[in-house]
C-alpha cells in the first residue's frame, strides 16, 4: 500500500488517479477518492487532488474510488486505519461479481 503515516491526502489521490491514467480511465474518475470517518461518516481529511492534510497514525478513513462511464459506473469502498505507520483495511471487499 502507498498509504503511510504522514502522507498527504492529495498524494494518495494522485496515486489512484495515475492507476486510472495507465488504464486510460482517468476521465471517468470525477470526484474525490475518500474522506475521514470518525464522529461523522464524512469528515476531514478529504482525499482530493488539492487537499494537503496529512494522514496520521490511528486515523480512520474511506478509500472509495469510483468510475462513472456513460453507460454506468462502479464504486467500491474500504475503510482503512493507519496503524503502525501503514494502512490496514478494516474488512474485506468482495472480489467477485454477484448477479442479482
Amino acid at each position: 500500500s502507498k498509504i503511510t503515516h504522514g502522507i498527504k491526502a492529495s498524494d494518495v489521490y494522485h496515486t489512484a488517479n495515475n492507476v486510472f491514467k495507465k488504464k486510460m480511465l482517468h476521465q471517468y474518475f470525477i470526484h474525490g477518492l475518500g474522506h475521514g470517518v470518525g464522529l461523522d461518516i464524512h469528515e476531514n481529511p478529504y482525499i482530493r487532488p488539492t487537499r494537503n492534510e496529512l494522514l496520521l497514525e490511528n486515523m480512520v478513513f474511506s478509500i472509495e474510488p469510483g468510475l462513472y462511464l456513460p453507460w454506468g459506473g462502479i464504486r467500491i469502498e474500504d475503510l482503512v486505519v493507519i496503524s503502525q505507520g501503514r494502512a490496514k483495511v478494516l474488512g474485506k471487499t468482495l472480489d467477485e461479481i454477484i448477479e442479482i
